[in-house]
């Protein structure tokens, strides 16, 4: 019976030894078992109440449990694992236990000590236990106890938990922020064995840790994208995203100008979201060039002014917002204007750089300080126009407070509006209103007159006022030479202005010179330039002065003081009186001031002639050699008219006329002797002589041709070519290829006229001839002695030489000028020559005559 107590205590002793473990963790883990000799004097406590049915440890076996497996071995929290081994009560499930060591505090031989979960068992067999994994669980050994029997350490399994993470709490926050991710199978026992991993971030640990949630602080470095989290399992990674808030710590620079880059430190931000950021500069949007986790890339944009720098993530202010920036200004720079001249009102774009700068207004000014009117404008362009009271000078733009030096010069046009008055008096002061108008001093510009230059006396943005000049006459342009152009006024008409006339008393009916003498009487050719006598007798000027101009009293003018002005055009000036003595002398009439031949033929020609001043009538004489004889009825004939025909002459034959005006009381002397030459009778053209390369064109000569001039032509003369000869013949060479029919046709030159064309006379080439022949080529004038022509030639010859009778042969180069070739002859002794040429392999031969 003793041996039997002690077997069943040693039993105990061996069971309790297992089941200690068992026993802290049913007393919530507040009991440790941590002494074989304590459990000794438990045991000795069972055993003196005789192993009572009610004591709490109860063995009704001494076979232990034997684990052999777990399937699988990682799994994680509520997941069904598999447990084989041996020992297993399948008849009593509830006498099984399964439980998940998370850590062992005493380990074997010392003793049985651990910190576990019990798990659920869903169902046992003698080899088999099916459990769920219990929450809490982590990395460890299962123990298995059967009827408190304990399979543990001895026979140990390692189990691995697989965490999961179900949240974020929150799931957005700044870099330093706390916050919880939610899951299971998180140490509990090692929380320094807890490492959570954000995207980009550093490594950090859990500051808190309960088996289904983790405090962690956001690491420095971390961006938007999933967590990884690692326990002494296998890790973990989030299948969703925790999202960093954007924060800004500082900025690259706190000062800059427009356009300058800027890049924003710190944190959070995502370029996949690029367009829920918008930033600011002291309220001027900012365009973001660029954006990194940690960074962002601007340009300090155009028209921004300091103050704070704003960054709004989706519509909400981001962390840090607000860090004020300087925008420092710059001198705006002028690169180009177009146009570079123009009139008030000209459209002109300026180009360059810093216009579009916060502070003070944009403003341009123009030469003058003349503020110009912007129609729009970026940072690099401007839009406007020359303003009112601008003149020639540079160009200045003020942006942000600072103005552009050495500006390009602009030229501003001045344009003329209106002249008053138009008709003016010498000495009478003008004013001209326009605009662009120099206000430098009056000596800047000058006024050009037909014979003088003046300078203004007063000049404005809008006015420049003159005095007409005493030199002043006519209708004119005055002209005011400016930069690079001219400005023409309007035409100015100068009222002429009489002081006095010499000689003040005249005869009447007399052919008396006259001398008016004043100011504005110079007129031009084109001016019709008048004095006016009583009863709108008028006479035409026939000598002026730039003060005075000579004419002659009419007949018909009234004895007595007569008011007398003078016109121009359609202005007039004052009258000042003329006293006319009656005639009672006698008078010789003078000569016709012209006395000409017209109407030219080959039978006659009329003789004609000025009215002279108190001429009764004409006497006119005609011959045909110089007055020895006279032609029938011209001899002395007296004439009233001013003009006469003669006919019945001879062709190209010279005649003389002479006049002499009569007056009630004397004859002039005989006039100056005119010569005239009728027209010759056209030429009769004779066939042509054709050889191979040219022919001779000849005709017959007529009485007083001086010369012939024949045209050559392949056609109905549209085209042709011609010269000029004294002789009644002329060669012509052939180059090239011709067409088989030419014509040719004369007319006799003089002085006078020439004759109408003579015959055509057609030539037909032969065959042979036309082998070589292309086009005419003519030489002129026949004889001479000074020049020859030749036309014709369409490339100037390769060879050039003269042949004299004898034969000598004399080397000569040719000149060119309008596709006419010409020769010097000058030097050459008088008589027959031969021009030899030699053109694209062809000699050519010409004959002609120096005298």
């Amino acid at each position: 019976m003793f041996y039997g107590h002690i077997f069943s205590t040693l039993r105990f002793f061996k069971a309790l030894s297992q089941y200690s473990g068992f026993v802290a963790k049913m007393m919530n883990n507040s009991l440790r078992i941590a002494h074989f000799t304590t459990v000794l004097m438990l045991s000795i406590k069972f055993c003196s109440s005789a192993f009572s049915v009610n004591t709490p440890y109860r063995f009704y076996s001494a076979v232990l449990p034997t684990l052999v497996s777990i399937t699988p071995s990682n799994s994680h929290v509520g997941d069904t694992v598999k447990i084989k081994g041996s020992g297993f009560n399948a008849i009593n499930s509830s006498a099984n236990r399964v439980f998940f060591v998370n850590s062992w505090l005493v380990q074997p031989p010392n003793g049985f000590e651990y910190d576990s979960i019990q798990a659920e068992i869903l169902s046992v067999t003698d080899t088999t236990i099916l459990a769920v994994v219990p929450i809490g669980a982590i990395y460890g050994d299962i123990s298995v106890s059967v009827n408190e029997e304990y399979a543990t350490f001895t026979n140990r399994l390692i189990y691995n938990i697989i965490p999961t993470i179900g949240s974020f709490i929150p799931d957005t926050g700044y870099l330093g922020d706390t916050i919880t991710i939610t899951g299971t199978g998180f140490d509990t026992g090692h929380p320094m064995f807890n490492h959570v991993w954000f995207t980009n971030g550093n490594n950090t640990s859990a500051i808190s840790v309960t088996p289904t949630s983790i405090q962690v602080i956001v690491p420095s470095g971390a961006t938007n994208g999933p967590v990884t989290v690692f326990t002494n399992t296998p890790r973990v990674t989030s299948t969703f995203n925790f999202h960093i808030l954007p924060s800004i710590t500082f900025l690259s620079r706190e000062s800059g100008i427009v356009g300058e880059q800027i890049t924003i430190f710190g944190s959070g931000f995502d370029p996949d979201q690029a367009a829920l950021y918008q930033l600011t500069f002291n309220g001027t949007p900012a365009v973001i060039t660029s954006i990194h986790s940690t960074g962002m890339e601007t340009r300090v944009p155009v028209r921004a002014s300091s103050g704070p720098v704003r960054l709004l993530y989706n519509n909400s202010e981001v962390k840090g917002s607000g860090k004020y920036f300087w925008v420092v200004p710059t001198t705006p720079i002028i690169s180009e204007i177009t146009p570079e001249s123009g009139t008030i009102g000209t459209p002109v774009v300026i180009h360059g750089s810093g216009f579009d700068q916060a502070g003070p207004p944009l403003t341009v000014t123009f030469g003058g300080d003349a503020i110009a009117e912007i129609d729009s404008y970026t940072g690099t362009t401007i839009y406007t126009k020359v303003p009112p009271g601008a003149y020639r000078g540079t160009i200045k733009i003020t942006s942000g407070g600072r103005s552009s030096e050495n500006g390009p010069f602009f030229r501003v046009v001045e344009t003329i509006l209106d002249m008053k008055p138009s008709n003016a008096h010498v000495g009478d002061t003008i004013v001209v209103t326009g605009s662009g108008f120099a206000t430098f001093p009056s000596d800047y510009y000058t006024i050009k007159f037909p014979n003088t230059t003046i300078n203004p006396i007063a000049v404005t943005n809008t006015t420049l006022t003159f005095v007409v000049p005493s030199s002043a006459s006519s209708s004119f342009v005055p002209v005011i030479p400016s930069l690079g152009h001219n400005i023409n006024l309007p035409r100015m008409n100068i009222i002429p202005v009489i002081t006095r006339i010499e000689p003040d008393t005249v005869i009447a009916g007399r052919q008396t010179e006259i001398f008016i003498r004043g100011s504005g009487i110079r007129s031009s050719f084109q001016d019709i330039f008048e004095v006016v006598f009583p009863n709108n007798v008028q006479r035409r000027i026939s000598d002026k002065t730039d003060t005075s101009f000579v004419t002659t009293v009419p007949q018909l003018v009234t004895n007595g003081t007569v008011p007398v002005f003078v016109r121009l055009n359609d202005l007039s000036s004052l009258a000042i009186n003329l006293t006319i003595l009656p005639d009672t002398f006698p008078y010789t009439p003078k000569h016709p001031e012209f006395l000409y031949p017209s109407s030219i033929t080959t039978t006659s020609f009329t003789c004609t002639w000025t009215k002279c001043y108190r001429a009764l009538g004409y006497i006119l004489d005609v011959s045909p050699d110089n007055f020895r004889t006279f032609l029938p009825g011209f001899k002395s004939l007296v004439l009233t008219d001013t003009s006469k025909m003669i006919s019945g002459l001879e062709p190209g034959t010279n005649y003389v006329f002479r006049l002499r005006p009569y007056s009630n009381t004397d004859t002039a002397a005989y006039s100056f002797t005119v010569l005239v030459k009728t027209i010759p009778l056209a030429p009769v053209a004779a066939p042509a002589i054709a050889v191979d390369g040219g022919f001779i064109c000849s005709w017959s000569p007529v009485k007083g041709a001086e010369s012939y001039w024949i045209d050559v032509s392949d056609n109905s003369f549209d085209t042709f070519i011609s010269g000029e000869t004294t002789e009644t013949s002329i060669g012509v060479a052939i180059i090239g290829m011709a067409p088989q029919s030419l014509k040719y046709r004369v007319r006799a030159l003089t002085n006078w006229g020439s004759s109408d064309y003579s015959n055509i006379v057609s030539i037909i080439l032969t065959d042979a001839g036309r082998e070589s022949v292309k086009k005419a080529v003519m030489l002129y004038p026949n004889p001479s002695n000074e020049y020859v022509h030749i036309s014709g030639l369409q490339v100037a010859p390769s060879e050039t030489l003269v042949i004299d009778a004898s034969g000598k042969i004399i080397p000569v180069t040719l000149s060119e000028a309008d596709n006419i070739f010409s020769l010097n002859i000058r030097a050459l002794p008088d008589g027959m020559f031969i021009l030899q040429m030699v053109i694209n392999q062809k000699t050519i031969q010409l004959k002609f005559i120096k005298k």
